[in-house]
């Protein structure tokens, strides 16, 4: 079944997928009302101001503000951090509330003990047992045209340098092209046989650290060489280092996630709201084809 909705109101919106996937949203004219629920801190740079409302709010900030936003709002994509699940749970309007997806990290499949991964653990279970109607999508790494914070990184060092460092050689990863999880959001809200269940949104295929790092070398033009890492004495390093208090751009826990095989299926976002990304070969041509 699929759910007739009016008003939608869209968190983290001016964020890299948000971004993409308000575009969309703006496009298709599929909502007679968008709302975007806004820090006073975002930057509103690329927002087409005339085709949406603003509200201002802060999810870890004052309630009644927030419940005000929400006001007659039937559709929610969450896309802030689903640390924020209880608070937007709390300020939806219970009578007018229809379908809410939230977007979550395929982080909660890992076997790394970690705080962030328990925060990610505990936002799903507290949007699935508020009784109210949510989806939880897990995208894996996400990457995309532009600063995607994942591929993006690697590609600027290809093109510094062909040296780079591997840890977890053969280990696969499962990247997603961001169209492929706006295109996913969108198909999956409002079908009621979604709602209650969490669903990977992950890549066509997996592939090993090695083959991943040659395919983006392929595209911007270059040959990388890899030097493999002992990926135990690295997390223990950074650890001792952490522990005297350096700010560090990669952590302990972040190597030991590097060495778990990252692979997931699509099959039942398949078959619920017809999720079908595309390869890593097409996406990665996608981002990246005219970087060389």
């Amino acid at each position: 079944m699929i759910i007739t909705s009016k008003t939608v109101l869209v968190t983290g919106a001016t964020g890299y997928t948000g971004r993409r996937l308000l575009a969309r949203i703006v496009h298709e004219r599929r909502w007679s009302e968008v709302r975007l629920l806004l820090r006073p801190t975002s930057s509103l740079e690329g927002i087409p101001r005339s085709a949406v409302s603003f509200h201002e709010g802060d999810l870890s900030g004052n309630r009644d503000r927030l419940r005000s936003a929400f006001c007659g709002v039937d559709t929610v994509l969450h896309l802030a951090h689903i640390r924020y699940a209880e608070p937007v749970c709390a300020a939806v309007d219970r009578k007018a509330i229809q379908h809410i997806v939230l977007i979550s990290s395929l982080r909660a499949c890992s076997c790394v003990p970690s705080a962030s991964t328990d925060e990610v653990r505990e936002g799903e279970r507290i949007a699935l047992a508020s009784g109210l109607p949510t989806t939880v999508l897990r995208p894996s790494m996400i990457y995309g045209p532009g600063d995607d914070r994942n591929i993006s990184r690697l590609v600027v060092q290809l093109q510094r340098r062909r040296l780079i460092p591997m840890i977890g050689t053969e280990c696969l990863h499962q990247p997603v092209l961001v169209d492929d999880v706006v295109e996913a959001i969108l198909a999956c809200a409002g079908k009621t046989q979604t709602i209650g269940r969490r669903y990977a949104i992950a890549g066509a295929e997996a592939l090993s650290t090695r083959k991943l790092v040659t395919a983006v070398g392929e595209v911007v033009g270059v040959r990388p060489v890899g030097i493999p890492l002992p990926g135990g004495l690295v997390a223990s390093a950074l650890l001792l280092l952490q522990k005297i208090g350096l700010r560090l751009p990669i952590t302990a826990d972040q190597v030991r996630r590097l060495q778990e095989d990252k692979q997931y299926s699509n099959e039942p976002a398949s078959a619920d709201f017809g999720y079908q990304p595309c390869s890593f070969a097409e996406g990665i041509q996608r981002a990246y084809g005219s970087s060389r």
